[in-house]
């Protein structure tokens, strides 16, 4: 889950056998999507009020969004609805808060019970604090002490394992009256910390099939261990992953690193991308894997032109936003930078493992960033973010990367996509900063019908 544009919030594996720069077809090449394959998601007064900074579609394909809107179709719905594939739904009376920004982050357990973070005070009209859960159509707190302290604390990343412990990260103190340091753990019943927590913001979070938590972000300590800006939880106390990660020096004076987004792939490797030149002491710009013993990095990295990475790093450091694995488990990143490797690649890149390749043409310099990935179940890659062309053609902020070349979905959307989201029935949904949807009115958020 991610979250975006807001001040002290937090932004909430690998095999193959390529052509020489990773430009395997999934193949035969999709069928076009046009106009027509878009839906206004409901009929009268179409999309949401406002923008969506978080997705989660559950196992019978309901979606749920969260932001900052306060409609959903022609329902009153206040930061957080449901939309079943036909209307949307309020989830009781919502969540409310005092600022714009709301809901950012977004997990749905085995059952289907949905957990709701970010910043607000009430939930359904219960005082709830910056966390709450939906169930049985009803809003509930976690504890009877309610929450993290409102305004001063926030929780930007959510994690479930699959014992169904919840796992929160954000910044803050107090939850449910436990103190914790920006890390928690709700076990159905009650909160606990977990040992004496983590001394800065917690922004990522991923948990292996052993339970295993591992948590990133902007801080050095965790349990008391130095583990600089990464580190695991084994259920009973906080290691260090090596040196974890380091920055480095930019034309404005030292930058601190950032661990923002974190992955793990079948074998459970882990991948760590953010803002750093270093990982485990080794180089490694802004991407970097830990096999459970040290650190590797992918290649030469990410990094911006053609001067010395060195150089670029100092004038203006790239950063990897978002990892993401396709159904054979080809790892994708998204962020700022242009080259991958020694391969120009702008804003996206695949790693097969042992290369970097460029997503086909989507190379040319003037296309603009990318927020997010999706992927269908037969592998088709969806990409949205704020951009005009992708490969050698016109694709207004949303296009299809079908393993051999990219394709505009109709007219595409006529704003910025910050979220995307694939059902299992093959419906590919759009949340940002957009009015239209092919020639479809559908604010903030639009679906798409596959072919």
């Amino acid at each position: 889950m991610k979250q975006r544009g807001k001040k002290g919030s937090f932004v909430v594996a690998v095999v193959a056998c390529c052509l020489l720069w990773g430009l395997c077809a999934h193949g035969e090449a999709a069928s076009t999507i046009s106009d027509a394959d878009w839906v206004s998601m409901n009929p009268g007064i179409p999309g949401v009020g406002g923008n969506i900074y978080a997705m989660a579609v559950d196992a019978v394909g309901n979606l749920y969004v969260g932001g900052d809107f306060t409609i959903a179709g022609t329902v009153r719905a206040n930061h957080i609805a449901k939309w079943d594939n036909a209307t949307w739904s309020a989830l009781g009376s919502g969540v409310e808060a005092l600022e714009a920004f709301c809901v950012g982050a977004l997990a749905l357990d085995a059952a289907g019970t949905l957990y709701t973070g970010g910043e607000f005070l009430k939930a359904g009209g219960v005082t709830v604090n910056n966390i709450a859960k939906w169930d049985n159509d009803t809003w509930s707190a976690l504890g009877p002490t309610m929450g993290v302290l409102y305004p001063r604390g926030n929780v930007g990343a959510l994690a479930l394992d699959a014992s169904g412990n919840l796992y929160a990260g954000g910044s803050f103190e107090i939850i449910g009256g436990v103190t914790v340091n920006n890390i928690a753990k709700w076990n159905g019943t009650s909160w606990s910390a977990l040992g004496s927590g983590i001394d800065g913001g917690v922004g990522a979070l991923a948990v292996d099939a052993s339970g295993t938590l591992y948590a990133g972000g902007v801080f050095t300590k965790a349990g008391g261990v130095t583990v600089n800006h990464i580190a695991k939880w084994d259920g009973s106390a906080w290691s260090a992953l090596g040196s974890g990660v380091e920055g480095g020096v930019s034309f404005l004076g030292p930058w601190e690193p950032f661990v923002r987004t974190l992955a793990l792939d079948a074998s459970g490797t882990l991948y760590a991308g953010g803002d750093f030149t270093k990982a485990g002491g080794s180089t490694a710009y802004g991407i970097a894997k830990w096999n459970g013993r040290r650190w590797s990095p992918l290649g030469l990295g990410l990094g911006k032109g053609w001067l010395p990475r060195f150089l670029y790093y100092v004038i203006f450091p790239p950063f990897v936003d978002r990892i993401v694995f396709d159904p054979q488990g080809h790892l994708y990143v998204v962020g700022s930078f242009t080259r991958a490797g020694l391969v120009k690649a702008v804003h996206v890149a695949k790693w097969n493992g042992f290369s970097w390749s460029a997503v086909a043409a989507m190379k040319n310099d003037s296309v603009g960033p990318i927020y997010d990935l999706a992927f269908d179940s037969a592998g088709t890659l969806y990409a949205g973010g704020c951009f005009t062309t992708a490969g050698s053609g016109t694709a207004h902020n949303i296009a299809k990367w079908d393993g051999a070349t990219w394709s505009a979905l109709g007219s595409g959307l006529d704003g910025c996509v910050s979220s995307l989201a694939v059902d299992a029935s093959g419906t590919l949904y759009a949340g940002g900063s957009f009015a239209t949807a092919g020639d479809k009115v559908s604010p903030y958020i639009a679906k798409c019908i596959l072919p």
